[in-house]
Order: C-alpha cells, then structure tokens, then sequence
C-alpha cells in the first residue's frame, strides 16, 4: 500500500510534515528538553533546601555541649555529624544524626510529592475539555 493512501482514506493530508520548515525542525525538541532540565533543576534544587533546612533543625538538639567550631560541622550534614561522633567518640550523636537524616529525607520528599500533585492539578484543570454548551435559542 502507498505511503499516502490511509491518510487520503482518512481526509487528512497525505504528508507527514517533514516537508515543512526545515530551518525549525529541531525547536520543539529543544524546548521539550530545556523545559525538562530547568524543571529538574528546581525541583531537585528545592527538594535538597527542604531537606537541608528540615536536617538542620532535627539535629540542633542532639548538639548541646559540643564546642561551636564541632557543633557547626555536624550541622552540615550528616556524614560531617557522624565524623565529629566519630571523632568525639560520640555514639549517641551519630544515631542523632541518622535519625535526623531520615526525618529530613522524609519531609522532603512529601514536600516534593506534594509538588508535584499540585503540578498535576494545575495541568489537569489546565488542559480539561472545554465544556461550554451554547445556552437554548442562541447559537
């Protein structure tokens, strides 16, 4: 059967648009990827502010009593905390610190779900079928 012909059957033309412009071939694919790249960016960007953010006051407690140059390293992050357990020899400070991860990485990653449910939203209401009826007599 011709290239054409289920399309003709159809009333649709008979090309499949690679005769069109060739100059702007490529744009849709790049807007596609650029927009993919920012949001994965951003998202991961935020995610990892939550996370840090949420860390930071999960562990503040359990760094009482440290001297400040040792009680500002364990604030980083949590390997920065178990290093400073284990240089302090500190086992209840590196079980603070895994505890504080775990609740940091939780947290983010319902503010991340959370994200992206309101993104689904927004696309869902965004792109609804238009159901506009016409009112009865006027057209």
């Amino acid at each position: 059967m011709p290239r054409g012909l289920p399309f003709l059957q159809l009333g649709l033309p008979a090309h499949d648009g690679r005769e069109g412009l060739p100059q702007r071939s490529g744009a849709g694919s790049a807007v596609n990827s650029t927009l993919r790249q920012t949001g994965s960016v951003l998202g991961i960007a935020g995610g990892g502010t939550i996370t840090s953010i949420v860390y930071r006051r999960a562990i503040d407690g359990s760094l009482t009593g440290l001297p400040d140059g040792t009680r500002l390293q364990a604030r980083v992050s949590a390997e920065l905390a178990r290093h400073v357990a284990a240089a302090t020899h500190d086992t209840g400070l590196a079980a603070a610190a895994d505890a504080a991860f775990i609740h940091a990485m939780h947290v983010g990653a319902l503010w991340t779900a959370g994200c992206a449910l309101a993104g689904a939203v927004v696309l869902a209401v965004g792109f609804r079928p238009d159901r506009h009826r016409p009112a009865p007599g006027a057209e």
